[in-house]
């Protein structure tokens, strides 16, 4: 993630780097740049519609889904200690996304 809200680069915007290109997904635009140019990709709402759609084959075929729950938890223990974090130093409270019940 190259963005914050302080940034020209917009948060929900990914910039790779690599040794044989950059690469910039573009959520917004559905849009994958490279050096050679722009390729149109999937929307997010579709690709979690696949990701789900595989996830229910995958158990009525008892096949290893696309993406295994476990390629997420690196990722979720990462936004869990942030979140734990902001808790200890601004209280617990309801946020977009995250309401608390009363």
């Amino acid at each position: 993630m190259s963005g914050s809200y302080h940034s020209r680069e917009r948060v929900y915007d990914s910039l790779i780097v690599t040794d044989r290109d950059s690469y910039r997904l573009d959520i917004l635009r559905n849009q994958l740049v490279t050096g050679d140019g722009g390729k149109a990709v999937a929307t997010e709402k579709d690709n979690l519609s696949l990701v789900t759609r595989d996830f229910v084959a995958a158990v009525r075929n008892g096949r290893p889904p696309a993406v295994p729950g476990h390629s997420v938890l690196p990722a979720m223990r990462v936004l869990d200690a942030a979140q734990r974090r902001w808790d200890a130093v601004h209280g617990r409270q309801s946020l977009p996304g995250r309401q608390l019940a009363d």
